[in-house]
This record gives structure tokens, sequence and C-alpha cells, in this order.
């Protein structure tokens, strides 16, 4: 089993969200997230899908999504590539993806680990 962790645009989350359903991915979390890369211009969505590229110099942190999904090893590829697909715009700021091993999950009200407690 592996943990994704998704950083992503915050207008793209719905979008993601949808093409991971599509894909029959349902179980994740998600949560509103504060940060920056290296890079101090970005292209910045203003209103539906207009962009302008602006310089961050003065932003300390920018608003993100973060979306977490724990899979089974033979999905993770699945779901990297379905949020590449989905997030890529080919500029600075798409996001990041990080994949970490997990050693057990356990479903809290049945008890019942790993594989079976993630369906």
């Amino acid at each position: 089993m592996k943990e994704i962790i998704a950083i992503i645009r915050p207008n793209m989350y719905f979008q993601t969200k949808e093409a991971l359903h599509n894909i029959n991915i349902y179980s994740m979390n998600s949560q509103l997230v504060y940060g920056r890369g290296k890079n101090h211009d970005i292209n910045l969505t203003i209103n539906h899908g207009t962009t302008e590229n602006k310089s961050i110099e003065g932003y300390s942190l920018l608003a993100k999504k973060q979306i977490n999904i724990v899979a089974r090893d033979n999905d993770v590829q699945k779901i990297v590539d379905t949020i590449i697909s989905t997030n890529s715009t080919n500029t600075s700021g798409d996001g990041k993806i990080f994949i970490i091993p997990t050693e057990k999950v356990v479903r809290i009200r049945t008890g019942v680990c790993d594989d079976d407690a993630l369906v």
C-alpha cells in the first residue's frame, strides 16, 4: 500500500476529484494548504480560467489544495497518471505528487486491516 499526497492548484480540485471518480477512486481526504516552490514567477488563475503571470516575491505562501489517497500498490500508477493528466498545464505551480509507503491500515469500526480496509 502507498499513500499518495498531491498538492494541486485549488481551482483544479473538482476536476481532479471527478477524474479520480472516473477511474473508481472514491476514498480520499483533502484540505486547503499554503506553500510555495522555489520559483519567483507563477501563473495565477484570476477569474474563470484567465491566468496572469505575476511575481510572487511579496507573497510568502500561496493557497493550494492537498489530496491524500491511500491505495493498493497496483492502483498507484493509474492514480498518479490521472492526477498528472488532469493538472498539467506545463507551467510553474502545477503542483507535486509524493508517494509514501503505508505500513498498515485499520478500519476502526470493524478492525479489518490493510487492503480489505481500503474498500
